[in-house]
């Protein structure tokens, strides 16, 4: 048919594989992408940085080359980034993120609170989950 996969194609396979636990598979497909001269965009970059639920190393080295590749993160960055902080049990991290993200202008919602008293929770901090509730009920 000559028809060839493009951005949209790309980022529905890296999303299936996220929604299948498949990291590694995401990650060939991410890089297969680039090999064949589609750039990712900003989707691409979201949808790989959601597929490492727990792997949060991998989810930070992907914002570092997302920023050098010219694409500004937006919520959903940010979110997936705190939701890979929190699934890693890495709770502080977590609040550098939310601080990141503030010190860019983007604006915490609802998602990226429920993510950090998930944290608190999982880290058997109720008292800063009931801190970053009120800051919620603030916002």
């Amino acid at each position: 048919l000559g028809m060839k996969p493009n951005n949209f194609t790309y980022n529905s396979l890296i999303s299936a594989c996220e929604r299948g636990h498949q990291l590694d598979k995401a990650f060939e497909i991410f890089a297969g992408m680039k090999d064949v001269g589609v750039m990712p965009d900003l989707i691409s970059y979201n949808a790989l940085i959601s597929a490492c639920k727990g792997h949060w190393k991998k989810a930070f080295e992907i914002v570092e080359e997302m920023k050098r590749a010219g694409v500004t993160p937006d919520i959903f960055t940010y979110n997936s980034l705190i939701s890979a902080c929190e699934k890693g049990q890495q709770l502080d991290m977590a609040f550098d993120v939310l601080e990141s993200m503030k010190s860019a202008n983007v604006e915490p919602d609802v998602v990226t609170y429920n993510s950090l008293i998930t944290a608190c929770k999982n880290a058997g901090m109720k008292e800063r989950a009931m801190m970053v509730f009120e800051n919620l009920k603030e916002a």
